[in-house]
């Protein structure tokens, strides 16, 4: 047989060989990767499904702190149990100013405490007349959930307009979904009577 036929088979057989072992080495590692992504969806869902069911069962009617301030400082409170905002309570100045080096600080767990289910921080864009008082900041709140919408936080909180603290998976979904998304992500919320007017409104 000639020399030249027996080396040419020898080093097809060659690369023959080495492309098997890296093909098989490729689906290998295709194939761990696809399980390590469907095992890390699973609990992202698992993770949302339970923030879920917790905004469902404790939202409306857990106590929550809103806060309104600018890039440096914390102006004025209100402390909310309803959606419906009756017995919407002010934070007095006091309580703010012992609040402020921790928001400089970023330190949200130092406001939120023990006390509240979430903190709402909202900045002076996420409203369309000025903010001047403490009243006025209870005003334009009452305004947006008159009718028990959640729509006017999650639409300001992907604009960049409030900081929530905890910021759990369902929130961290906000920023990432289509906007159409985030409108019927209302419907987490419970008794929000209002959203669907709303969105109605806004598209």
């Amino acid at each position: 047989m000639d020399i030249t036929l027996i080396i040419s088979l020898v080093v097809f057989l060659g690369v023959l060989y080495f492309l098997f072992k890296f093909v098989k080495s490729l689906v290998k590692t295709l194939v761990m990767g696809l399980v390590a992504l469907l095992v890390i969806l699973a609990a992202a869902g698992f993770l949302v499904m339970s923030d879920v069911r917790d905004l469902k069962q404790n939202f409306s009617n857990s106590t929550k702190l809103m806060l309104f301030a600018t890039e440096d400082e914390l102006r004025f409170g209100v402390e909310v149990t309803t959606l419906e905002l009756e017995g919407m309570n002010i934070i007095s100045s006091s309580q703010m100013d012992e609040w402020q080096d921790s928001y400089s600080r970023k330190r949200y767990n130092k406001i939120a405490g023990e006390d509240y289910y979430k903190l709402f921080i909202l900045k002076n864009e996420a409203f369309e007349d000025p903010i001047g008082s403490p009243d006025e900041f209870k005003s334009a709140l009452d305004d947006y959930f008159s009718e028990g919408s959640t729509l006017f936080l999650l639409r300001e909180y992907r604009e960049g307009n409030l900081v929530i603290y905890p910021e759990t998976p369902v929130f961290k979904l906000v920023k990432i979904v289509p906007k159409k998304w985030v409108e019927k992500m209302t419907g987490v919320f419970s008794n929000d009577r209002g959203d669907a007017e709303a969105i109605e409104e806004e598209g």
